[in-house]
């Protein structure tokens, strides 16, 4: 999903859902793959933050945490 995520721009939007949602998976080595697979998209794509923030925001708002 991440090679996805770096090479195909035009799927960003699914591809991007799946992998921020798998920060909240109960495993805890997936959760961390995601967080480490996050972190290296944006080393490569440093211009992606903003769109990763809002959607980590909108799964952390359907998860029903709230920003302090």
């Amino acid at each position: 999903m991440f090679e996805l995520l770096s090479q195909k721009p035009e799927a960003e939007a699914q591809l991007l859902s799946g992998l921020v949602n798998k920060l909240g998976d109960p495993s805890r080595k997936v959760a961390s793959k995601a967080g480490f697979l996050l972190s290296q998209l944006l080393l490569q794509h440093p211009a992606m933050k903003p769109v990763v923030v809002r959607e980590v925001c909108v799964v952390l708002m359907a998860y029903g945490i709230r920003s302090t």
